[in-house]
């Protein structure tokens, strides 16, 4: 119950902050461009570092909510999250997820897959300098395949070297804990591609499995 209340005050916190936030530098932004022109860069380096605060901060309240699928699907859970991830984002977000929207999948597949989701979309926000992201979800008879894919900086990987960071760990937890396959792709000013396939059991083979965190 803590963690919702704490999570709810971020949420609504920073939503109204932004909103000032954004009239503020929009009236400082002109105001440099009159009289300061040799700022312009300055300032439009802290309002990229903040916006990416900001992306942060929601990403982090989703994270603390207790059981984001518990009142809805992951189709719609998916939606919301985009939402909130783009308000003030330096990136386009592209969704290709109607094919799952009336897929029914396992309540505990569901929660794994939107917190690889939010894992994925927190390591782009904070290190991938993207201009556009790509979330796609579809079925290919019994699996559910999910791509996250991005073009920004990329970096230097092998696959036989040892995953780099905890998001990319927690997915691989992940994905692993739901008994699916999944491959990362990148190089250094290439992107970074994330392509997950889940087999889907049938229904009556459900088992409920509580999420750890």
């Amino acid at each position: 119950l803590e963690k919702r209340k704490i999570a709810a005050e971020l949420h609504d916190a920073i939503g109204g902050t932004m909103a000032a936030l954004k009239m503020n530098f929009a009236y400082i932004q002109q105001a440099i461009k009159l009289s300061a022109p040799e700022l312009a860069d300055d300032f439009s380096q802290t309002k990229n570092m903040l916006t990416s605060a900001v992306q942060e901060v929601r990403v982090l309240s989703h994270q603390m909510s207790a059981k984001p699928l518990m009142h809805s699907s992951l189709y719609s859970a998916i939606q919301e999250m985009s939402e909130n991830i783009s308000i003030g984002a330096d990136f386009q977000l592209k969704l290709k997820t109607e094919e799952i929207r009336k897929v029914e999948i396992p309540s505990h597949i569901q929660l794994h897959l939107y917190r690889i989701i939010q894992e994925a979309f927190q390591n782009i926000i904070k290190n991938a300098q993207a201009t556009e992201v790509l979330l796609n979800l579809h079925l290919r008879k019994n699996i559910l395949v999910m791509e996250i894919r991005d073009n920004g900086k990329g970096f230097v990987y092998e696959p036989e070297q040892p995953l780099p960071g905890i998001g990319l760990n927690n997915i691989n937890r992940r994905v692993q804990q739901v008994g699916g396959e999944w491959q990362l792709t990148t190089s250094k000013g290439s992107g970074v591609r994330i392509l997950i396939e889940v087999p889907l059991p049938k229904q009556e083979e459900e088992e409920i499995v509580l999420d750890e965190e």
